[in-house]
């Protein structure tokens, strides 16, 4: 099989939906190492249909972060174009190297520090979003870092940076500053939701990690459980803030 392109039509906020061309896997981290440079944001989404008592769609996102992650054979899923014009763009590139016959797990050089938030409603159906924090990154917006967030049916978690929702937010390294990053939440049904701490990647043992909701005026610690609140449908754009602080010295 050669190497083959395909090239993506262009749609309303360049959104395109491709797919994976090859009867076997391929490697997400792979595929957007290729295409990231100048053609697309450093993500793929995949559609994720309701189940059960949630009849929503929503979108699961993946980035080079997800290094054991695979495409399956003709799996079809959306790419951001960068471009600020409709029509064609660029030519979204899979060659042979990116594919995988088994889906067996390998290692990787960790380069950033990262923390991984999820919110999840009554009904389990959740929503995650990633924060990193790498020494090539900048604190404005780099499509080689940061992924716009493709909005799900019912409700939406994010990070805000200026006037875009990311659900990757790529930043510049950590230091014993203090950092705060806003987040966005919105939703369209009555729920309690509960924000959850999902993982931290790196050296956190010295570091808080704050929730803020200025709302409520209260300070939660994610590191000692999850958060839980109720909304009615809403979108609130300036509600809660995580705060990543240095631990004081006891002595």
């Amino acid at each position: 099989i050669r190497d083959r392109s395909t090239t993506p039509t262009d749609g309303s906020n360049d959104w395109n939906l491709i797919s994976n061309p090859y009867p076997s896997s391929i490697s997400v981290k792979e595929f957007i190492e290729e295409n990231n440079s100048t053609d697309m944001t450093n993500a793929i989404y995949l559609y994720k249909p309701g189940t059960g008592m949630n009849t929503s769609t929503s979108y699961e996102t993946f980035n080079t972060s997800h290094t054991t992650e695979y495409i399956s054979s003709c799996q079809g899923f959306y790419v951001d174009a960068n471009t600020t014009t409709d029509g064609y763009a660029y030519d979204i590139t899979f060659t042979n190297s990116m594919r995988h016959h088994t889906d067996n797990s390998f290692r990787s050089i960790l380069s950033y520090e990262g923390v991984y938030l999820d919110v999840e409603d009554l009904n389990g159906e959740n929503d995650p979003l990633r924060m990193y924090f790498d020494m090539d990154a900048e604190d404005g917006y780099d499509n080689k870092f940061d992924a716009l967030k493709l909005p799900n049916g019912d409700f939406n978690f994010c990070t805000k940076l200026d006037d875009k929702k990311l659900v990757f937010n790529g930043m510049s390294e950590l230091t014993n500053e203090s950092r705060v990053i806003p987040l966005y939440f919105q939703t369209t049904q009555t729920s309690t939701y509960t924000i959850n701490l999902d993982s931290l990647v790196g050296s956190f043992g010295n570091r808080e990690v704050l929730l803020e909701d200025r709302f409520m005026r209260s300070f939660h610690n994610l590191k000692q459980g999850g958060y839980s609140f109720d909304s009615n449908p809403k979108e609130w754009a300036n509600r809660f803030y995580v705060h990543i602080i240095q631990k004081k010295n006891n002595n």
